[in-house]
């Protein structure tokens, strides 16, 4: 008999990795990250700053994995057979239950008016508030 377990513990941000590079790569080099007053830069494409995205500002995405895999064996002889004939095998089963629970939300991200020296928040165009939870059983 053997029994092998673990447990999963991941923690991401709610924004993909994927979506996190396309804005990084996108980005102007001469955009600031941040503005001289503190404020985050909202990029160009409606605040998806790749500072702001890889934090928990715009939220989170955590994932629980528990995973057993127990493997049962035999060794079956039968010497009134043949001397040194056996039979052997083994039975194995898999078992991964996952939960997700994923949570969204607008973020602040700002644009600057040089003309009148004003800050806009695009905090409306970030990202919607989102709450998504799921639970899964595979055997």
């Amino acid at each position: 008999m053997d029994i092998s377990a673990r447990r999963e513990d991941r923690h991401n941000p709610a924004i993909s990795d994927g979506s996190i590079l396309h804005e990084a790569v996108s980005m102007y080099p001469f955009l600031p990250i941040y503005w001289p007053n503190g404020y985050p830069d909202a990029c160009i494409s409606k605040g998806r700053n790749p500072i702001i995205m890889t934090s928990s500002l715009p939220g989170y995405d955590n994932t629980m994995n528990l995973i057993l895999n127990p493997k049962l064996g035999f060794d079956l002889k039968l010497p009134y057979i043949t001397k040194g004939l056996s039979i052997s095998g083994y039975g194995a089963w898999d078992y991964n239950y996952r939960s997700e629970k994923r949570f969204t939300q607008p973020w602040d991200a700002y644009t600057y008016d040089k003309t009148n020296n004003t800050y806009s928040n695009q905090r409306n165009s970030t990202s919607i508030l989102s709450v998504m939870q799921d639970e899964q059983l595979t055997n």
